[in-house]
């Protein structure tokens, strides 16, 4: 089986990955800028920084393929944009299959953060290394994340930007398809991948506010902000590329359903 490189091993796609590299039988190295990190039995941590040379060449020293997970929206590009061309450059003479997660309609946007992530894309596109692209819609976790950051757990009001739709996946369906490119091999760009329904916002905060017994009033709002904007274009659906398995519900469920309960 292959060995593997993550970057941004710790992060919440990048420990997914991890987890199922492992699962799949494959040997897995972290990569993280953090010395000493909980990792799932079995990998194997190595600390560095993707601009930091030395650090790269010891990590990437002896890996069939690298799945490049690091990225940072508040400082994308120094991260997302300039780590990736680093790691094009020092990984070029052992010339591993880099797998590059991305997402979903990076290209018609002027998002900052998409901005960058479509910079990263080209620099792998026209890079040393043979390459596949995974471009996803955004996780069910970050929607939670969001609902959670306008106080859904606090508050007995909570306003949220009006207009918003979302096409949510679990994280794990796409640290698997990003898996199975390890055995498939270099396939350039592959397939969009994208949750099972498209939802408004406003229903998902309802969903979540639901399983989590709270009685909580929602009220819309027009709110400005460039991910607002994004998430309210449709750039970011794929309704033709609705290949996962785990819907909203279900991962609300999975995640707080005993909260609901207690």
């Amino acid at each position: 089986m292959a060995t593997v490189l993550v970057t941004g091993a710790t992060g919440t796609l990048g420990r997914a990955v991890v987890r199922r590299l492992l699962a799949d039988g494959y040997t897995a190295r972290a990569l993280s800028r953090q010395p000493q990190v909980a990792l799932p039995a079995g990998a194997e941590l190595v600390a560095g920084d993707l601009t930091r040379s030395a650090d790269l060449a010891q990590a990437l020293a002896g890996m069939d393929a690298i799945i490049h997970c690091a990225t940072d929206p508040k400082r994308a590009q120094e991260i997302d944009v300039e780590g990736t061309r680093h790691l094009l450059e020092v990984a070029h003479s052992a010339a591993p299959h880099l797998i590059y997660p991305s997402i979903v309609g990076i290209e018609h946007s002027a998002y900052p953060y998409y901005l960058a992530k479509r910079a990263a894309e080209r620099w792998i596109e026209q890079g040393p290394l043979p390459w596949s692209v995974l471009r996803a819609t955004q996780f069910h976790s970050f929607v939670a994340w969001l609902i959670q950051s306008f106080g859904a757990d606090t508050g007995d009001e909570v306003v949220i930007p009006e207009g918003m739709r979302f096409q949510s996946i679990d994280v794990r369906e796409v640290a698997a398809q990003l898996v199975s490119l390890v055995e498939r091999g270099p396939v350039g760009r592959d397939a969009d991948i994208g949750g099972r329904e498209i939802l408004t916002f406003d229903a998902m905060a309802a969903a979540y506010l639901r399983i989590r017994g709270r009685t909580t009033t929602i009220r819309s709002a027009t709110l400005s902000g460039d991910l607002y904007d994004v998430l309210r274009s449709g750039v970011n659906l794929t309704p033709n590329q609705a290949r996962s398995t785990v819907t909203w519900n279900a991962w609300l469920q999975r995640h707080y359903s005993s909260d609901a309960m207690g």
